[in-house]
């Protein structure tokens, strides 16, 4: 017996309108977007003086590319080249510095790094790029670890000695 081709089979052709209809449906905008794709989760509009927006600096810290609010709204997670931070946003005007937790990559990931001809000046270090709430009592975060990536999990709130658990072999 011959397999019918596509198209002859009433039940292929159910099966070709129900894959075009969760094609359809999957492309749509999602609810309450209108239409201008993905939400963010915060917004601060311009002149609300509950929310003001300032300049955070701090000597041999630099590539500040991952941010996370905390539930609360008072601390400010973020992550950098080879630190985590935790700053104290409750009062508007200048973030403070409440924690900082140290997350480098070893030397030895850094000259496996350094083997792969990536440059030991700029690409191997542990670029944080993942913070996220994991539950109520840590955060979840994952780096580049010298293009050799890691997570971990950090308790909450963290204190002023801890470390990020060794995750990867040195």
């Amino acid at each position: 017996m011959a397999l019918p081709s596509p198209g002859q089979d009433p039940w292929s052709l159910l099966g070709v309108f129900f894959f075009q209809l969760l094609l359809l449906l999957s492309l749509s905008p999602a609810a309450g977007t209108g239409g201008q794709g993905p939400m963010p989760r915060v917004k601060y509009h311009a002149g609300d003086g509950h929310r003001a927006l300032s300049f955070f600096h701090q000597k041999g810290l630099q590539d500040f590319d991952t941010l996370l609010l905390s539930a609360d709204g008072n601390t400010l997670y973020v992550g950098a080249r080879e630190v985590i931070l935790a700053l104290n946003i409750q009062n508007p005007g200048i973030p403070r510095l409440r924690n900082m937790i140290p997350w480098p990559a070893s030397e030895r990931k850094k000259s496996e790094c350094a083997f792969k001809k990536k440059s030991n000046e700029t690409q191997c270090f542990n670029f944080i790029r993942v913070l996220a709430s994991f539950n109520a009592t840590h955060l979840y975060t994952c780096g580049t670890f010298a293009f050799s990536p890691a997570c971990a999990f950090i308790p909450l709130p963290p204190s002023r000695n801890f470390k990020i658990p060794t995750c990867c072999p040195s």
